[in-house]
């Protein structure tokens, strides 16, 4: 048996990856969250933990991989949150745990929206999170103290995750929202695509990164994507209307 840590199970995500992990036979599962999760198989054993103060070296003890799939949601799109502190102690429990694996939930932000982007953009790509949207920011951060666990921990493995948007009717994602529409009087009429991620589809990437123990970044998104204009009619966001550069920052100012 090998011993699985995985935290956030309390999400819809984590309660998703702790049923697919509970369904391997050869895996201890443990999930950490900081109340009571219903709905969780047996074969799980519940811990509840509060991340950012707990003592992890007891829940950690022999772990064989630890999912980290924690994320806390900000006041606002822009605010900061304490993400990063509590990924630093849970790869710092797992690294003294001797977990020889480990998977750290990030996202497709931190790449930046940027003109000169290429799509689609690929792993290969630079990160480079826009300066003000701290959620990004943050994500980026997470993902260079990763790699300084790998580094500091050789013949161990660590998968980084970079889902798009993720959508579920039980998930109200703060993210999907947050990035709705675009002010309905822009500068040019041009509506670049845009993706959303089952929430199923990230939960199973999330498994099969575990059972292969993957390294290194993946980006996790559907094989297409919709036409930003469909998808502005799909949310019943009004036409745009192209006006003068000029024009438009004072209207959609007013």
């Amino acid at each position: 048996m090998s011993k699985v840590v995985i935290s956030g199970a309390e999400t819809p995500l984590g309660g998703r990856v702790a049923r697919l992990a509970a369904d391997d036979p050869a895996a201890e599962v443990v999930a950490l969250a900081p109340g009571p999760v219903p709905d969780l198989p047996e074969r799980v054993e519940l811990r509840q933990v509060d991340l950012g103060t707990h003592d992890l070296k007891d829940v950690f003890e022999q772990a064989g991989a630890v999912l980290h799939l924690a994320q806390s949601t900000p006041r606002t799109p822009t605010g900061p949150t304490t993400d990063v502190e509590v990924a630093r102690r849970v790869l710092d429990a797992a690294g003294d745990a001797g977990a020889g694996h480990v998977v750290v939930l990030s996202s497709a932000t931190v790449y930046g929206a940027w003109s000169n982007n290429p799509v689609p953009l690929t792993e290969d790509a630079p990160l480079r999170p826009n300066p003000g949207f701290t959620f990004a920011v943050e994500r980026a951060e997470i993902e260079r103290l990763t790699a300084e666990w790998r580094d500091a921990h050789p013949g161990s493995t660590a998968t980084v995750l970079r889902p798009a948007r993720v959508a579920a009717a039980d998930h109200r994602d703060w993210l999907v929202r947050a990035l709705r529409p675009a002010p309905a009087v822009p500068e040019d009429a041009d509506e670049p695509p845009v993706q959303f991620l089952h929430l199923d589809d990230l939960a199973r990437a999330c498994d099969l990164a575990r059972r292969r123990r993957l390294d290194g970044a993946y980006n996790v998104a559907p094989p297409g994507s919709i036409p930003g204009d469909l998808a502005r009619s799909l949310a019943g966001a009004p036409p745009r209307v192209p006006v003068p550069e000029r024009l438009a920052s004072r209207v959609a100012h007013w």
